[in-house]
């Protein structure tokens, strides 16, 4: 979780996350008083220790990011790919089709996550995603912002 501000004005209607449904307001309102309230307590959430990506990004590592297209975070990824592109980090993202928050934890039940996790620990270890060839149809990767 990058921004939890929630601020983030990218209203989709298209948005269909399985676990949070398609009103993306009623989503913001859930996430907010589950998780944002109780983990910033007092604290301001735009403080960079809270939200990373409104923080200064120059040093980082190279950045992988997995995201599905129809989730409630896709936009936090998306900043974080404009802003680490403003400062030429290597920063790549793809973006899963028709998958839903959190998926690849569904390992090793789901093979779209066993793929996700794959391809990350290729990222890990070479520096480059490796992506079943049957999953590339299903993923946009990302290597400059929308």
């Amino acid at each position: 979780w990058l921004d939890v501000t929630l601020t983030i004005d990218d209203t989709r209607p298209e948005v269909s996350d399985a676990f949070l449904g398609r009103d993306e307001t009623k989503a913001r309102q859930w996430i907010k008083s589950m998780f944002a309230d109780p983990y910033a307590t007092t604290h301001d959430r735009s403080d960079p220790l809270i939200s990373p990506v409104l923080g200064d990004l120059r040093g980082l590592p190279p950045i992988y990011v997995q995201v599905s297209e129809d989730e409630l975070f896709m936009p936090d990824s998306l900043l974080l790919m404009r802003r680490a592109r403003e400062l030429s980090l290597n920063c790549q993202v793809d973006v899963w089709k028709g998958m839903f928050h959190d998926f690849p934890i569904f390992t090793p039940r789901m093979k779209e996550a066993n793929a996700a996790v794959i391809a990350a620990a290729t990222w890990l270890k070479d520096g480059a995603a490796q992506r079943p060839s049957y999953y590339r149809e299903n993923i946009r990767q990302l290597r400059s912002p929308l």
